[in-house]
């Protein structure tokens, strides 16, 4: 009898195991019926959304389009924003406009095509040594946009000044009304100079083929003169320093040097070098330069009497621009600190060019037969305080 109960019981205990996996399998069985039927149907729709053309968004970058850069053929469409590090602006020729949604979309014909070019404001340098002079290398930082950056992209070329030395500038303005153009001002650097885009760069690099397409459509430029800037380009640094005519302001930063600059004459582009000016040198020392800082610098005609015989060149400190420090100890003072409006001297002596060859002989002529007055921009402290 109890023998009898015992089995019963097991056969019992058994089926309801059964049972109970039964129930398991069934579970995991629809979950997995469940997830099935969730993947058959993300993959359809998938399928479906692929097979569907989206609709583009109307991109800020879409709407910072331009046509022109012609100051005389500007309209309120080419009137644009820059902003934050990096932007970039279009050629509306590859775009076309939704005004039913008011949307900018890139034409098919654009593919392959240069339609954008890249815009920043201002890259400069933690330098405080040369990287001849010592190992460590400079540092660039970038900066943004100031604030309210808005108006026109246009071509400058100045008349009394070499085709060559054109660019591509900024106008602010408070509105689209390209009637405001004249009255507007140009967009400044920390360094009191416009910001521009150089035809030299224009001409020679890649991201700027847009805006060489652009010039040559308005008949600003020329092949033949885009041609001519390629091949000085291609013998200069990525940011020279560019001058016309002796009281035309140039940059100096007294951590790098000053040490070519280059002049456009009627056939190709020709230099003089400074060799290791502000650098201090000394017998059984290294070298060091003793200065950090920046200024607006030009250079003048010499009129001592050592250089009665032959023309050399000096340098004046027209506008300090970053405080002049000096990182020596103790310095008795040989390389003269920098002053505004003082010309820069070595051991209480003005520091001179001297032209040592038929070609800086020929550049020193070409300078001092272009002399021009150049304003010099006041220091835009309400525009780096917007910064």
């Amino acid at each position: 009898m109890n023998g009898g109960m015992l089995k019963g019981r097991r056969y019992l205990n058994v089926s309801s195991l059964q049972a109970s996996r039964f129930s398991q399998y069934s579970y995991v069985s629809s979950l997995c019926k469940s997830f099935r039927r969730l993947y058959v149907t993300a993959k359809e729709e998938s399928i479906v959304a692929a097979r569907t053309p989206r609709r583009r968004p109307n991109s800020p970058q879409f709407r910072r389009n331009i046509i022109t850069l012609d100051p005389l053929r500007l309209t309120s469409s080419d009137w644009i924003e820059l902003y934050g590090l990096h932007c970039q602006a279009y050629d509306r020729q590859y775009l076309s406009f939704n005004p039913a949604s008011r949307v900018w979309r890139r034409l098919v014909s654009s593919i392959g095509q240069p339609h954008a070019i890249p815009l920043h404001y201002h890259t400069t340098s933690t330098a405080q040594t040369d990287p001849e002079v010592d190992s460590r290398s400079p540092v660039s930082l970038q900066s943004p946009f100031p604030n309210g950056t808005l108006g026109f992209l246009y071509y400058y070329q100045d008349p009394e000044l070499h085709p060559k030395l054109g660019e591509v500038r900024f106008r602010l303005t408070p509105s689209s009304d390209q009637r405001r153009f004249k009255y507007g001002e140009d967009l400044l650097l920390p360094d009191g100079l416009p910001w521009r885009i150089p035809l030299i760069s224009i001409a020679a690099r890649q991201s700027w083929v847009m805006l060489r397409n652009i010039l040559l459509r308005d008949g600003l430029v020329t092949e033949s003169l885009l041609e001519s800037c390629v091949r000085d380009g291609k013998k200069m640094t990525p940011r020279p320093l560019v001058i016309s005519a002796l009281d035309t302001p140039f940059v100096v930063d007294f951590a790098l040097g000053l040490k070519r600059l280059w002049v456009f004459g009627d056939e190709e582009a020709e230099s003089i070098t400074f060799p290791r000016w502000f650098v201090e040198k000394r017998p059984k020392q290294p070298s060091a330069r003793p200065y950090t800082g920046s200024a607006l610098c030009q250079l003048e005609l010499s009129h001592l009497p050592e250089h009665k015989d032959k023309p050399a060149l000096l340098l004046r400190v027209v506008k300090v621009l970053r405080p002049v420090v000096c990182q020596i100890p103790d310095y008795d003072g040989f390389i003269g600190k920098p002053t505004e409006g003082e010309l820069f001297c070595t051991n209480g002596v003005p520091k001179a060019f001297v032209p040592s060859n038929a070609t800086e002989e020929e550049v020193v002529r070409r300078l001092t037969t272009a002399r021009r007055k150049v304003e010099i921009p006041a220091k835009p402290d309400a525009l780096l305080e917007s910064a």
